[in-house]
């Protein structure tokens, strides 16, 4: 990094994000599928799946003014009431238009002062409520935290899910978050299909010493499901209130979750994702980091960078604290490479869709064929790239319904390829391409390193064929499975069903289970492996439909063998498979 950074400016859709991840952040985006980062997570990520902050202080305010007894001066809720507005900072002129015996959504000014609540949220929950003994009375009985966190209503947004499936794909090992929710652990439960050896929930001190797991979610300011499964244990582990805030540092309660926190900041990068980085204990946090060990400028991976489409005033304090006595001195440029320019939602998504496309690549760079060159190998990564930045086009402003139909279709390729069993239509379950980053995966002796290899080249070959508009590729659909993970149009040679194969077993697992009928001349079946007695043949000699009368089967790795570069293995794919 140096002065030649740019500003960023704003990124809004996730093509853009690639382009930034590909650009300025790539260190940032190689880091993520390196399984480098700790994902540090705010309120931002569900902002549309939970009601938002405003929503809670007007609920906490129709609560009390509901029970205020009208003409009674010393009533302890219009008391309440009053302290509230005080602790907001409300003038004598928005507190004397304020008439707390009509409701609450009569107030001239509503909008004004949940504006200013919501900037004061942790006094407004300090605020104790007359004849009631507990602290949290405000937070526990009026929001009803559980009931609005822990609620079986919520659904997982776009930002849970894509987090849950960095998770599965061994890109995300640790992740801090402030937020009550269970929408992460209930999109790692939906995509895992319910099994609890990838996520650790660690609140109470006690989950600290539950067996390790793929990735651990430090919940530093409580969990709302876990409050309303056990009280007793997990309600006063809710932090809102100011002075919890102010002493969570010297808190017993949380003294296991501080050292791990603070180990994290020191020894891992960090990516902020939604989390405004407001509070007191998490500057005092990154704080305690700095004392231990700051971050050298510039660095690689990039050591903070923050999901914001500005770096405001207590952003640049955690900078100050990260980069210690090098911030000032590089201030412009540091902040420059802090600030993403995203909000969560293009960005998780950007980040899912670069990670898959990295393993791919990776697999592809880890070929060894002598007649493939460092040349011919980026020309392979290249039509992975194309897919990705096609994907990444598609993704209109519902995330959500994109993000679903991504999981559907990635499953779709990876079960049929391995199992030749098709997900069920409304199956959520996702199928990682591997469950550690690739650099490890690729190290374990039962990892099917040469079918993925073989995968990711066809993935390649059907991208160059789409980018250079030799044909049409069409997603597969699991209310269709006969269709294939892909359909390829193309001008001169029809329509083909492709199915990609990891062997002939499963192949033949498909054909007996009906999906495809190899003797159907629309399909066209890819295998990673050699298919059992094919003899060698001229590709001249299958080009075109004419002479095709039964579905085609190619070996991919047979072909990728008698290539003798990456445009010869391209034709010779064209040629085999008659498209």
């Amino acid at each position: 990094m140096s002065s030649s950074l740019t500003d960023p400016g704003t990124r809004r859709t996730t093509s853009e994000v690639l382009l930034a991840l590909d650009g300025p952040f790539a260190s940032l985006a190689d880091g993520v599928a390196a399984g480098k980062y700790a994902f540090w997570i705010g309120s931002g990520i569900s902002r549309d799946a939970v009601p938002g902050l405003p929503d809670l202080l007007r609920k906490c305010l129709v609560f009390l003014q509901e029970r205020v007894t009208v003409g009674e001066p010393d009533c302890p809720y219009r008391q309440a009431l009053s302290e509230i507005f005080e602790a907001a900072s409300l003038s004598a002129s928005d507190v004397a238009a304020i008439d707390v015996d009509q409701p609450v959504d009569s107030w001239p000014n509503l909008d004004d002062v949940l504006h200013r609540l919501t900037n004061s949220y942790s006094k407004v929950l300090e605020v104790p409520v007359g004849g009631e003994d507990e602290e949290d009375f405000l937070l526990w009985e009026a929001i009803d935290v559980c009931e609005t966190y822990a609620s079986n209503s919520l659904k997982p947004d776009a930002e849970h899910m894509c987090l849950a499936i960095l998770i599965l794909e061994g890109a995300v090992r640790f992740a801090a978050s402030a937020n009550w929710d269970g929408l992460i652990e209930e999109s790692v439960r939906r995509l895992n299909g319910g099994t609890d050896h990838v996520l650790r929930v660690l609140v109470h001190e006690d989950e600290f010493r539950l067996p390790d797991a793929r990735c651990d979610l430090i919940k530093f300011h409580g969990c709302a499901v876990m409050a309303k499964a056990d009280p007793t244990k997990y309600r006063r582990m809710l932090v809102a209130r100011k002075s919890q805030l102010a002493g969570w540092i010297q808190n017993p309660d949380y003294a296991v979750a501080l050292g791990r926190l603070t180990d994290l900041v020191a020894t891992r990068p960090t990516l902020m994702v939604g989390l405004s980085a407001q509070d007191a204990n998490i500057q005092e946090i990154f704080s305690r980091a700095e004392a231990r060990l700051t971050w050298t400028w510039p660095s690689d991976p990039i050591a903070i960078v923050f999901a914001e489409e500005k770096i405001g005033q207590d952003q640049r304090l955690i900078l100050k604290l990260v980069y210690g006595a090098a911030y000032h001195p590089n201030r412009v440029d540091i902040a420059t490479s802090a600030r993403l320019g995203s909000f969560a939602k293009p960005l998780l998504l950007g980040l899912v869709l670069y990670t898959l496309a990295a393993k791919l690549c990776a697999l592809i760079t880890s070929m060894q064929l002598p007649t493939m060159n460092d040349a011919d190998l980026a020309e392979l990564r290249s039509g992975i790239y194309g897919l990705r930045d096609m994907l990444g086009g598609a993704a209109a402003e519902d995330f959500a319904d994109f993000t679903a139909r991504f999981i559907q279709l990635w499953s779709l390729v990876l079960k049929t390829f391995r199992s030749g069993q098709p997900p069920a239509e409304d199956s959520e379950r996702y199928e990682p391409l591997s469950a550690q980053p690739m650099h490890l995966a690729a190290v374990d002796p039962n990892f099917p390193l040469s079918a993925l290899r073989n995968l990711a080249v066809t993935a390649s070959l059907l991208g160059k064929g789409a980018a250079r508009a030799d044909w049409t590729l069409t997603p597969g659909d699991p209310s269709m499975p006969g269709h294939g993970v892909c359909q390829i149009v193309g001008e001169d040679v029809g329509r083909s069903n492709v199915f990609i194969v990891q062997d002939s077993t499963v192949l033949a697992q498909l054909e007996a289970s009906g999906v495809l009928d190899l003797a159907d001349p629309d399909v066209l079946a890819i295998h990673a492996s050699p298919i059992p007695g094919q003899q060698r043949r001229s590709p001249a000699a299958h080009y075109g439909r004419a002479g095709t009368p039964s579905g085609r089967e190619v070996a991919i790795g047979t072909v990728l063998e008698a290539a003798a570069d990456a445009d010869d293995l391209f034709e010779r794919f064209r040629l085999e498979a008659a498209i």
